[in-house]
């Protein structure tokens, strides 16, 4: 990943402990949880196969606006209130090489 990147689609196929897709179908919203040093950021996430566990982000200018690591999980809120969190990952973003 790159700094500055923007309208890249992340998309997300969310799995059980035993590797099956974790079915959506109830699901009120899914969002995505991006954390940067101290700043963390909260993103809405599209549902796009509730079926499959498939749901996607599209990055805009502030997601990915300095370089370093980020820690990201998905936080699925279902409608009978039931809210349940994915392992957290980490990724690292690169510099841009282009002048601001």
């Amino acid at each position: 990943m790159k700094q500055g990147e923007i309208g890249v689609e992340w998309i997300f196929f969310i799995k059980d402990d035993e590797g099956n897709p974790f079915d959506l179908t109830d699901a009120d919203k899914v969002k995505l949880m991006l954390k940067r040093e101290s700043t963390t950021y909260e993103r809405t996430c599209t549902i796009v196969d509730a079926g499959k566990g498939k749901v996607k982000y599209v990055l805009t200018s502030e997601d990915l606006a300095k370089p370093g690591v980020y820690a990201f999980h998905l936080v699925i809120t279902y409608t009978n209130g039931t809210i349940i969190k994915t392992n957290i990952c980490r990724e690292y973003v690169e510099d841009s090489l282009e002048a601001e």
